[in-house]
């Protein structure tokens, strides 16, 4: 099809693109007077770490750890306190449209980054002071089916900068060797991890057989997939010794000193149980308000149609039809915009109509459309 350009055409998007190049330029030359160095002089360590983590800065993440304080405890409470501030930042400007997934990941690339470096001085000044006593031992895994990793990292080094001994078992962790490892190393919790929606159903099945096994330690479940309102009416019900969901890194040291606390863990977990509680009534609610069929009443209940009966009009034609006329104005009912690159003419339309030869580059394009066609 070809339409003519005769008829009056929405105002011409020039002036537009002038703004926006203009736009982009002046953020070119902020960005050359600017450069993104999160380790200039003058800012602390966690201030450097924050600025890398939230701009998706890889490249200066090593730079900003080694121009941090000497002391390892330090540097450790300063990524900790970076990763508070990414994951919260991060968090509420995904949720408000401010940040995107690509941004989201290059974040999450420059925290696994951060971690790699960490860990080795972390298990440094492990072994330097043998005799320090961790305040729990916590063994973690992605659950089977599931090779996401970077927030279970992240969990881990922020318990590890906390004084808690963290066992990981990696990704793709079976739940007969979750289980095993927390019963060898006797454990004080277990953490379970997973992204994609088939982790929900793993980390189910590890709860009811930590149930059928005897377990009494706490299981702790996050992940992007997870939420309070399906571990309250999936996981809770399947083992009565405390399922915690936990929204974040930031949360986890929280929740984990209140697990092993002798005196706080009752108040926690009655705290939870009633949440919980209330989570699952309110869903038992909103599925009652349905009234449900059973399926031998769906199945009585079909769609069913006399069609014999029905007077169905027919198209005086039928399959395609050509015209060589058309009513003016008719070009205005196309998004131009998808027509005619798909017709081979390129640039910005229909301000691109008005210059010499586009009209003619257009008909050349429809015709050998037709040809190729035929």
């Amino acid at each position: 099809m070809c339409f003519s350009t005769a008829e009056p055409t929405p105002p011409n998007g020039s002036s537009t693109m002038r703004r926006r190049l203009n736009t982009a330029r002046a953020r070119a030359r902020r960005r050359k007077q600017n450069p993104k160095t999160p380790n200039g002089a003058g800012r602390a360590v966690e201030d450097r770490l924050k600025h890398a983590l939230i701009k998706g800065i890889v490249d200066y993440i090593d730079r900003g750890h080694r121009g941090g304080p000497a002391p390892i405890r330090q540097a450790a409470d300063g990524d900790r306190r970076s990763a508070h501030g990414r994951h919260e930042g991060g968090r509420r400007s995904f949720g408000a449209g401010k940040m995107f997934l690509p941004q989201v990941v290059k974040s999450a690339r420059v925290m696994k980054r951060s971690v790699a470096w960490l860990t080795p001085l972390m298990e440094e000044e492990r072994a330097a002071n043998p005799n320090s006593r961790a305040q729990g031992r916590i063994v973690m895994a992605t659950v089977k089916g599931d090779v996401h990793d970077i927030g279970k990292n992240i969990v881990g080094v922020v318990l590890a900068c906390n004084n808690y001994e963290v066992i990981d078992l990696g990704v793709m962790v079976s739940c007969e060797k979750i289980l095993q490892t927390a019963r060898e190393q006797n454990c004080d919790i277990i953490g379970l991890s997973g992204l994609i929606t088939p982790s929900l159903d793993e980390m189910v099945h590890v709860a009811k057989e930590m149930q059928r096994a005897d377990f009494s330690v706490p299981l702790l479940v996050g992940g992007a997939t997870t939420s309070k309102a399906h571990t309250a009416v999936k996981i809770q019900q399947h083992y009565r010794h405390g399922v915690i969901h936990v929204l974040d890194a930031s949360r986890s040291v929280n929740v984990v000193s209140s697990l092993l606390s002798p005196e706080r863990k009752p108040e926690f977990l009655a705290e939870v149980n009633a949440e919980y509680e209330k989570l699952r009534t309110e869903h038992a609610e909103r599925l009652g308000a349905r009234e449900l069929l059973t399926f031998d009443e769906a199945r009585r209940n079909a769609f069913s149609c006399d069609w014999p009966s029905l007077d169905i009009p027919v198209p005086e034609r039928l399959g395609a039809m050509e015209y060589d006329e058309f009513p003016r104005g008719i070009g205005r009912l196309f998004r131009l915009v998808a027509v005619f690159p798909r017709m081979g003419v390129a640039g910005t339309l229909p301000g691109d109509l008005r210059r010499p030869g586009s009209r003619r580059r257009g008909t050349q394009a429809l015709r050998r459309r037709e040809a190729t066609s035929r």
